[in-house]
């Protein structure tokens, strides 16, 4: 039998997450897991016009910002706020291609991990949240959806 051509990675996912997909596809987890995530990549764009409204706005790994969604960053004790702007990322008059650039600029230039000292307010909402937190709920959500 000749070798697959295809390359493989070890993903590591938390056990709980692999019981629950198991249950629900005895006949084989990893199969399952490449079919749910290229049928997700492939209606990506669809689901989040459908779901966002996509136009004017800012796409950071999984989580779309639309218009209007403010990003901020405490440093030294004042917080610096950023927006979305018809798709771009915009702080002082500045369009940053990656909120990761933006932070470290935000935060005088330092590196930092834009997920743990991010947070994010989503246009008509008053509550900040901590973009790492909605990065894993995003994915629990896709993941639940899924299922």
């Amino acid at each position: 039998m000749p070798l697959p051509t295809e390359q493989y990675l070890s993903v590591p996912i938390p056990e709980s997450l692999y019981l629950a997909l198991a249950q629900h596809y005895p006949t084989g987890v990893a199969s399952n897991i490449v079919r749910i995530l290229s049928e997700h990549l492939a209606n990506k764009d669809e689901h989040y016009r459908q779901q966002y409204n996509n136009e004017g706005s800012f796409q950071w790994a999984q989580l779309t910002l639309p218009h209007k969604t403010q990003l901020r960053t405490k440093y030294y004790g004042k917080y610096l706020v950023a927006d979305i702007i018809n798709g771009k990322l915009i702080w002082n008059s500045k369009s940053y291609l990656s909120v990761s650039e933006l932070i470290n600029t935000m935060r005088g230039g330092t590196r930092n991990n834009a997920w743990r000292c991010t947070e994010i307010k989503y246009p008509n909402d008053s509550n900040w949240l901590l973009a790492d937190r909605l990065r894993h709920s995003e994915t629990k959500r896709f993941l639940s959806d899924a299922l």
